[in-house]
């Protein structure tokens, strides 16, 4: 039987042993957010209400320059576009959504300057198979226009 020594010790190595998974965890948020903000290309994912969960800076930039919208966590990726873009964007997220891979090419016209876009939208699979969202990287290319 433990005394309360015992427990007390016991309470404590559980303790510094959270507090270095919690240390783990938060490096590894760290290293990602590095890893999406360490390029000028847009990256963003959604869950499968079309959720912003995870973007970067440069898709901030280019979301706001495209739509006038501030993008943020949480908000709705769909809703936040202009109506006559909607269909086209809840085509391009449901099919991901059903688990196909792939990319289009986008044009946009902004501020009086041409902007082509490579935008590639990938399932995002959770253990058990199930797609749960969609990570999505748009890459500048008008420069091979």
């Amino acid at each position: 039987m433990l005394g309360i020594e015992g427990i007390n010790q016991r309470l404590q190595a559980e303790n510094e042993q959270l507090q270095q998974v919690e240390k783990t965890l938060r490096q590894s948020e760290t290293n990602l957010l590095n890893l999406i903000e360490s390029t000028q290309d847009a990256i963003w994912s959604i869950d499968s209400s079309y959720t912003l969960l995870t973007l970067n800076l440069a898709f901030k930039q280019l979301f706001l320059l495209a739509f006038e919208v501030e993008s943020v966590p949480g908000m709705n990726a769909v809703k936040s576009l202009p109506a006559e873009q909607q269909p086209l964007w809840i085509d391009y997220y449901d099919r991901a959504l059903g688990g196909d891979r792939f990319y289009t090419e986008h044009y946009y016209f902004l501020n009086d300057i041409s902007i082509y876009l490579d935008i590639s939208f990938n399932p995002i699979f959770s253990q058990n198979g199930q797609v749960t969202g969609v990570a999505i990287f748009s890459k500048d290319i008008t420069n091979r226009q």
